[in-house]
């Protein structure tokens, strides 16, 4: 990845225009509006940026696959950790990254360890939060 470039820009997004965008890398943007944001990923790159399971979980948006940042932005962040100093999400960790995904995206995380793991959906026996060792949150 080379270095983030920040730029101003009135871009086109799925949750409003952007304020502004940063370039991660040819393709790849972290954009935020007024109200929200997240990454755009074009279409082309996250063919080999992403796995098939993130490809799936991205709402396509033109030629771009957009992951908002409450939740679908974990998924970026999880498969490229290196983003994480890169982009100044200091506080964020992989163990973060994996709550949120367990508890708003279990069809993601099911869907990426059964094919890392070999597993089809008979066989399957333990569940999201077993396999990466996730306690659930407390009843509130």
């Amino acid at each position: 990845m080379s270095e983030i470039q920040s730029t101003d820009t009135h871009r086109p997004t799925p949750w409003g225009k952007a304020d502004y965008q940063f370039k991660v890398s040819r393709g790849i943007a972290l954009v935020n509006t007024p109200g929200h944001g997240g990454f755009l990923i074009g279409q082309g790159i996250a063919q080999t940026y992403l796995s098939p399971e993130a490809i799936r979980a991205g709402q396509p948006f033109g030629g771009y696959l957009a992951y908002e940042e409450d939740i679908d932005a974990a998924i970026v962040l999880l498969e490229h950790p290196e983003l994480i100093p890169q982009l100044g999400f200091k506080s964020t960790t992989k163990e973060d990254l994996l709550q949120t995904l367990n508890t708003y995206r279990k069809d993601y995380l099911q869907a990426r360890y059964d094919r890392l793991a070999g597993v089809t959906k008979p066989e399957r026996q333990a569940t999201v939060a077993e396999v990466f060792g996730l306690q659930p949150y407390p009843d509130r």
